[in-house]
């Protein structure tokens, strides 16, 4: 078994050697930030600050990356596919 460290400022656990790591990004979308829509009461209001600090560690990293993004079929849903 190949050995983990945990990095300091993120503490995400990883294997600095290994290729066979994958981050999985789902639903972290612009859209999710209108507080018209979704309210203002949120469980996770750092979750931006910390889902970039561990994006740029990953990328400092060159692993991979797959981003799942969510596409509302209600024209009115800040996560429409035709909204900005």
């Amino acid at each position: 078994m190949e050995e983990c460290v945990v990095d300091e400022k993120t503490g995400m656990f990883a294997r600095p050697t290994s290729r066979r790591l994958l981050l999985i990004c789902i639903d972290w979308q612009v859209g999710f930030k209108s507080k018209r829509y979704w309210g203002t009461d949120r469980s996770t209001p750092d979750a931006e600050e910390k889902g970039l600090e561990l994006l740029t560690w990953w990328r400092g990293r060159q692993l991979p990356i797959i981003h799942i993004v969510h596409s509302s079929t209600d024209p009115n849903s800040p996560l429409h596919p035709g909204r900005k």
